[in-house]
């Protein structure tokens, strides 16, 4: 069983009552503790002197006290060594690192104290908390009114030492021993041994030489070797260990009771700006024993102020809080306890941070979150010593020190109020650095020693940084201990030197392998056409496989891949060996082989087209590849009748063949691991066909659309009609009696085959014509007079016209036809194998307008119009149509620019033309005039002045002053000038112009003249 007690038990504050009151005292402010005008410098106040610290008072060196120091609840006292030969009352914080105490030392507040010697005649009287490393209690002195001391290291008794009441609680992490002469009374509980607590992990003992008052008390032994009494037990003392022995050679009796005592957390002491709140406990509050837990927070000499973990409280005083936990199994003596002491101000605090350990060369952040509160802001901060700091007036500077310094940091508020608070940089050495030993590959093996080097001056520890989860190691601060249970595959241990805080670190990995897997390369491979192909080796379960070349030419495309592809695999026949290997760490491997081997298919044979004979009963065969003969097969019937000569050759001679029969051969080129390559020719051998007879000629009629052919069916092949010109359709092509459909008029031959395969075939002609039906183009037409049109009959061998009057011709198929008047013409169709018939057609002569127009011939100036007119028709076209607005109209206007002649095409309602014509002739002359002078005096009369053009196309007309200024310009010449310039009127006065003009031929004229103004 392990019994586990916290530093922080029980604290009851009896303020201690002195005879002083604090207007004896003299105030230090700032800590000036050399003012020259309070006490000699370099010492502390002298026996007549009291020195009362309200604020926060740091000093290194030694000091004697021969007077009395108080320190108030506000206030802390940082001082490297001190000999109190007076007195020392601290309500607030009181920090050293050494106390020789020959006088009085009263802690109600807070101490932590690396060595305390309480010498003869010395007073510890610890009503508050106080941490101790060390602690000699001397023959003569006295520790009494125990409410919570904390010894880490060692604590020795010679003297009186008292837990004095049950709330009482002490803690020593190290070796105890009250010598002869010593009295240890224990109300309370004291804590043995605690490795959490204690400077190393090595077991503790306790030893009594002298008296112990078990006042029903109790010992808690934790990991201890050994509890010893060789002297005298007043009352029962409790004791509990582990392991080890109680040894009681002395007088009364050890009682072994072992009660699982929880951890408490009451929280740190701390200071609070008045009106703050803070929140009370730890994370956890609790911790071991059993759940559920009890808790009850009492103020000390109040109530009760929280039953929760973790209550917030805002207190107005300073105030002392008492958490009360008990757990589920816990008897009720064994109940733990914990105090925290909240103070409240209103003058400004000073934090400066907990110490700092770093190694060499680094830097670390001093102070705290909130250097400063309360006061007044804002706030002055300096930090000293300022050297070693990045920037000394920062709340949180870096601090780089060569060596351990003690940083005091100085807070300033805006109302003067200063408050001190100290801290330490402590700097430890570098460890050597840390060797974890070469690398290790084994084989199948579970444990192996390890080779890291000493640390000289600290600590080794072995850890697991990745590897089976049940690594162990026989002794994790041996630097060369055995690992075990490392297992297949890699670990990475890491050997870690520790000084102090500083460590330095290596890894080394153990890479243990298991067998190799038994290699097994797959089946053999034969590869047709193939100069790649993929492997099929088993993939080891154990190791790793590689593939080789052990015989032959290929490309292994990856080595390690189990169905990897192998390339440039030759097509010669050769043999590839591939060996696959199976290896496994530094274990033992084992291979196999697989052979390869690739052809290349028989080229393609090319026997030719099946042969088709007449009449004969030999040939030649002869079979080829893309490079030419084939060479390597064999030639055999495949069915039929035949002897091949030479089977061997390519080429050879057939003969036996049966005519009327068909023989097949084939060619064939073996492989061994491609299919076979061959090729078939079945030769055929025809007798000659029958003669051909197709019928005699026939002659249809108009309206016969389908006749039966009459050819012969032969003995010997096959018949079948083919068209030798015409377009008709044989129902049945093969059938000598086919029906022939789809007929047309006129004149067919249709040609009766007879073939038998490869025999020329024989062919007979029958001649069949069909009579188109009798017929004329048009039976009506119209003409105008003394026009002529041509008559068309169809259907007939001879054609008889009547009446003969007009006509060309009577005796042909097309005669033209001129009768003066209207006609009716009979043709009479004649036939040699069909009826002769009659047919009439109607020609219907008709009557020509007769067309004029006006005028016949006129002349017209260069740019005028004129309007021509047309008569005696129905519907007229003008040409050409240059000049005209429209050529379609009986009376366009014509506006030419040159001499034309316009003829006019009339139509009348039976289509009949006829043509008139005009000429017009082009007069060419042009005038531009413009007046002499003109009157703009608005009466009406010669008031604008314009240019008179006739033609012209286009003109422009300027007028300028005397000066040469444009006073009008216009290119219309129906824009005059009024004899205004920009709205004004303008002086009586001659105005010269220039007139730029361009005929209708495009000649350019220009005149210049000037013109009379008159008003």
């Amino acid at each position: 069983m392990v019994l586990r007690l916290s530093i922080g038990l029980i604290l009851f504050i009896c303020f201690h009552t002195s005879n002083l009151v604090a207007a004896d005292f003299r105030t230090i402010s700032n800590g000036d503790w050399n003012d020259p005008t309070i006490w000699d410098q370099g010492s502390i106040p002298n026996p007549t002197d009291n020195v009362f610290i309200d604020h926060s008072v740091s000093r290194t060196g030694n000091y004697i006290s021969n007077g009395a120091i108080r320190v108030s609840i506000n206030g802390s006292l940082f001082i490297e060594g001190i000999q109190n030969n007076g007195l020392i009352e601290v309500q607030g914080l009181f920090r050293s690192l050494t106390v020789f105490n020959a006088g009085d030392v009263l802690i109600e507040g807070a101490a932590d104290i690396t060595d305390f010697t309480n010498q003869l005649s010395g007073t510890l009287n610890i009503a508050g908390l106080l941490n101790l490393t060390n602690l000699t209690n001397a023959l003569g002195g006295s520790v009494v009114n125990v409410a919570y001391l904390s010894v880490s290291n060692s604590l020795e008794n010679f003297g009186n030492l008292e837990l004095a009441t049950k709330e009482s609680a002490m803690l020593v992490s190290g070796n105890f021993i009250n010598r002869v002469g010593g009295t240890f009374k224990i109300c309370g509980l004291m804590g043995l041994g605690d490795p959490e607590d204690a400077p190393t992990n090595d077991p503790k003992s306790f030893v009594n030489n002298g008296t112990i008052d078990g006042c029903n008390g109790g010992i808690a032994g934790d990991n201890f070797s050994s509890i010893t009494n060789n002297g005298d037990i007043l009352n029962t003392v409790f004791a509990c260990i582990e392991s080890g022995n109680i040894t009681n050679s002395g007088t009364g009796s050890f009682t072994i009771s072992c009660c699982f005592l929880v951890d408490v957390e009451a929280g740190p002491n701390r200071r609070l700006c008045q009106g703050a709140s803070t929140q009370l406990g730890g994370d956890p509050s609790a911790d071991n024993g059993t759940e559920p837990y009890t808790y009850q927070w009492n103020e000390v000499g109040g109530g009760i102020v929280s039953t929760e973990p973790n209550p917030i409280v805002s207190p107005t005083v300073n105030t002392a809080y008492v958490l009360t936990l008990t757990d589920s199994d816990t008897p009720t003596a064994c109940v733990k306890r914990d105090t925290v002491i909240v103070r409240v101000t209103d003058k400004v605090i000073a934090r400066a941070g907990e110490p700092k350990f770093i190694c060499e060369g680094e830097s670390v952040t001093i102070g705290v979150a909130q250097t400063s509160s309360c006061g007044e802001a804002p706030y002055t901060i300096l930090w000293s010593p300022a050297e070693g700091l990045d920037n000394p007036s920062s709340p949180n500077p870096i601090a780089s020190p060569s060596s351990t310094t003690q940083y005091i940091v100085t807070i300033t508020d805006d109302a003067g109020d200063v408050d001190r608070d100290t801290t330490f940089v402590f700097i430890q050495p570098r460890p050597p650095a840390a060797e974890a030993g070469p690398d290790q590959e084994l084989c199948n093996a579970t444990s192996t020693p390890l080779e890291a080097n000493e640390v000289i001056g600290g600590t080794g520890a072995w850890s697991v940084v990745s590897g089976n989860a049940s690594i162990t190691f026989d002794d994790v601060n041996d630097p060369k201990t055995n690992v075990n249970g490392v297992g297949f595959g890699d670990a990475v241990l890491k050997w870690t030197a520790t000084t102090g805080v500083c460590q330095t670190e290596d890894e080394v990995i153990i890479s243990v392998a298991p067998p190799a897997s038994l290699a097994d390369a797959g089946d053999n491979q034969k590869l047709c056409d193939q100069t790649s192909t993929t492997m099929s080796a088993t993939e080891p379960a154990n190791g790793s496989g590689t593939w080789s070349l052990a015989a032959g030419s290929a490309t292994i495309v990856d080595i390690n891949d189990s169905q990897t592809e192998v390339t440039d695999i030759p097509l010669d026949g050769s043999t590839v060996i591939l060996t696959w290997t199976v290896s496994s760490g530094v274990c033992s491997s084992n291979s196999d082989n697989v052979e390869i081997t690739a052809q290349q298919s028989p080229p393609d044979i090319d026997v030719g087209a099946g042969q088709e004979l007449c009449n004969v009963t030999e040939t030649t065969i002869s079979a080829s590849t893309n490079a030419g003969v084939a060479v390597g097969g064999t030639w055999s019937v495949v069915s039929g009748t035949a002897n091949i000569v030479d089977p061997n050759a390519a080429t050879t001679d057939v003969n036996g063949l049966v005519v009327g029969g068909s023989a097949t051969l084939k060619y064939t080129i073996s492989s061994i691991n491609c299919p076979d390559s061959e090729s078939e020719i079945t030769v055929t051998v025809f007798e000659e066909p029958s003669d051909a007879q197709a019928g005699p000629d026939q002659v249809l009629c108009a309206g016969e659309e389908t006749t039966t052919l009459d050819a012969n069916s032969p003995a010997i092949g096959v018949g079948e009609w083919k068209i030798a010109n015409g377009n008709i359709t044989i129902d049945d092509p093969t059938n000598p009696k086919s029906t022939v459909s789809d007929l047309e008029p006129g004149e067919f031959e249709l040609m009766w085959v007879v073939s038998n395969g490869s025999c020329d075939p024989n062919t007979d002609v029958m001649t069949l014509r069909v009579y188109e039906v009798p017929a004329v183009e048009e039976s009506s037409v119209d003409i105008c007079i003394g026009d002529e049109v041509q008559l068309q009959a169809i259907g007939g061998d001879a054609y008889a016209w009547s009446p003969t009057d007009g006509l060309s011709q009577a005796d042909i198929a097309n005669p033209i036809a001129n009768p003066s008047t209207t006609t009716t013409y009979q043709v009479e169709i004649i036939r040699d194998f069909c009826p002769n018939q009659i047919l009439d057609v109607l020609v219907e002569v008709r009557e020509k307008p007769d067309v004029s127009v006006f005028p016949t011939d006129t002349t017209i100036i260069i740019g005028e119009s004129i309007q021509l007119r047309a008569q005696g028709a129905t519907s007229y076209i003008w040409a050409p149509e240059d000049g005209l607005d429209n050529p379609s109209v009986a009376n366009p206007v014509a506006s030419p620019l040159q001499n034309i002649t316009y003829k006019v095409t009339g139509t009348n309602e039976f289509g009949c033309i006829d043509e008139a014509f005009v000429d017009i002739t082009i007069d060419e002359e042009f005038e531009i005039f413009v007046p002499e002078m003109f009157s703009p005096n608005e009466d009406g009369n010669n008031d604008v002045l314009f240019v008179n053009v006739y033609g012209i196309k286009e003109v422009k007309f300027q007028v300028y002053d005397r000066l040469g200024k444009v006073v009008f310009a216009t290119e219309n010449p129906e824009v005059g000038w009024d004899g205004r310039f920009n709205g004004e009127k303008q002086n009586i006065d001659a105005y010269p112009y220039v007139v730029t003009a361009e005929t209708f031929t495009g000649r350019v004229i220009t005149k210049k003249g000037a013109v009379q103004l008159i008003r």
